[in-house]
């Protein structure tokens, strides 16, 4: 059976004068983040999705609150697809953490799978409470499945069927309202991708 999954990045939410560590941070989306999400909603217009999947924080809600209306369709909460908790560095500026606390920033950034922040986790533990949520959503039924969450859970899921290691997950883009398209099929075993927004 053929599957599609449509994994995609909640829009913007009003944070890019200064770079902060926003992860379980519970922000909305800010005037652009709705109009991309409306953008998305016109886009899929169209598009069959049987069932939809989003993080339970409140810019994914919102973003899939409006691609469903048009659809009068409902969504599933999904606790596993939160952003990696940032712990102490939750809503701190880079600029601050790499200032207050270099040597923590400097091991950060040799080993980005393991390294956990006071009171956070890792990528390796976000990587595995994502993926097992991720495995459970492949084997049901559904044909057209859509998942809105973060760049942080895209990226595992991202790196995961395509072969990259965790370390190297910043490689892989997800700009604000962005849609991955993955596609599985019977004559082809390996997942295909294409981001196509």
């Amino acid at each position: 059976m053929d599957k599609t999954i449509y994994l995609i990045r909640h829009g913007t939410i009003g944070i890019r004068t200064e770079k902060r560590y926003v992860g379980i941070t519970d922000l909305h989306l800010d005037n652009e983040g709705i109009e991309q999400a409306y953008f998305l909603k016109n886009y899929f217009k169209q598009i069959p999705i049987n069932i939809v999947f989003t993080s339970p924080l409140r810019r994914c809600l919102q973003t899939s609150e409006i691609i469903c209306e048009e659809k009068k369709q409902d969504y599933i909460v999904v606790k596993e697809f939160r952003e990696i908790n940032m712990g102490n560095w939750e809503n701190i500026s880079i600029a601050s953490i790499r200032k207050d606390f270099p040597k923590l920033y400097e091991e950060r950034g040799k080993d980005f799978a393991s390294f956990v922040p006071p009171n956070g986790e890792s990528f390796r533990q976000l990587s595995n409470r994502v993926l097992l949520a991720f495995d459970r959503i492949v084997n049901n039924k559904y044909e057209n499945i859509m998942i809105v969450a973060h760049a942080g859970v895209n990226r595992v899921i991202l790196s995961h069927l395509l072969g990259f290691c965790v370390q190297d997950i910043f490689n892989i883009q997800q700009p604000y309202g962005c849609v991955n398209k993955l596609i599985l099929n019977d004559e082809n075993p390996k997942w295909q991708y294409k981001q196509i927004i």
